[in-house]
């Protein structure tokens, strides 16, 4: 924001080279460092939304029009400052806040990316140990990815990355051996790992998690604050 607020003041964008220099650079800063705290508690509220599973294209373009909207009668009010300005500017002066929060949005997602980028490659590798509950498998699923348990009467049938296995368990003992894998009982007969839900849907009122490759897992309203509270839905 700091340099979007110093590029705009400097070549005096939006007609307003026709002020000093120093009156440029003081008014592009200050309404990019309101754009900036604006911006901030926006994507924070589009977070909590769950609005990432979306991507971050359509992330992009939530967070940039709602930072116009937002924008906008501040920049309304600066320009009246010398003189009401009519009603009919205010359509002028969000487009030009559209077009000022697509490219501070454009910045804002590439520096992101690339911190991102940078701490993926400097981060170690985490030395997670399998499942134990997967030494309880068929041979050939034991080197597999844990997906999800589903309790079946006195059976547990353990679904993974290889296909699944009935085993003799009870669900509580089951979820105890799934090591150091982030996951939640989702449902009294269900528990899933984080990593294996590719969306959530609304099936008829109900909230189910789509669990790859071709799951479908229910949520329990009792569960459903829970899971929305630690960001899962």
């Amino acid at each position: 924001m700091i340099v979007g607020g110093l590029f705009m003041g400097w070549i005096g964008a939006l007609g307003s080279y026709q002020y000093p220099i120093g009156m440029r650079l003081s008014i592009w800063l200050g309404l990019c460092a309101a754009a900036g705290l604006l911006a901030l508690s926006i994507e924070t509220v589009l977070a909590k939304a769950g609005m990432e599973r979306r991507g971050i294209a359509v992330t992009g373009v939530c967070l940039a029009i709602c930072l116009a909207a937002a924008m906008t009668p501040i920049v309304y009010m600066l320009n009246s400052l010398g003189s009401l300005q009519p009603a009919s500017q205010i359509l002028r002066y969000l487009g030009n806040s559209l077009v000022i929060s697509g490219v501070l949005v454009c910045g804002r997602i590439l520096v992101g990316l690339a911190f991102a980028a940078n701490a993926e490659t400097s981060k170690p590798e985490p030395d997670q140990s399998p499942a134990p509950i997967l030494k309880r498998l068929n041979p050939a699923m034991r080197e597999s990815e844990l997906w999800a348990l589903q309790s079946e009467g006195h059976y547990v049938r353990v679904h993974t990355s290889l296909g699944n296995d009935l085993i003799l368990l009870r669900l509580k003992d089951a979820v105890e051996e799934v090591g150091e894998i982030e996951g939640r009982s989702v449902h009294r007969s269900w528990w899933v790992a984080r990593s294996a839900i590719e969306e959530t849907v609304q099936d008829k009122g109900k909230l189910v998690l789509k669990v790859r490759p071709d799951l479908t897992v229910p949520v329990s309203r009792k569960v459903r604050p829970e899971l929305k509270a630690s960001g899962w839905i």
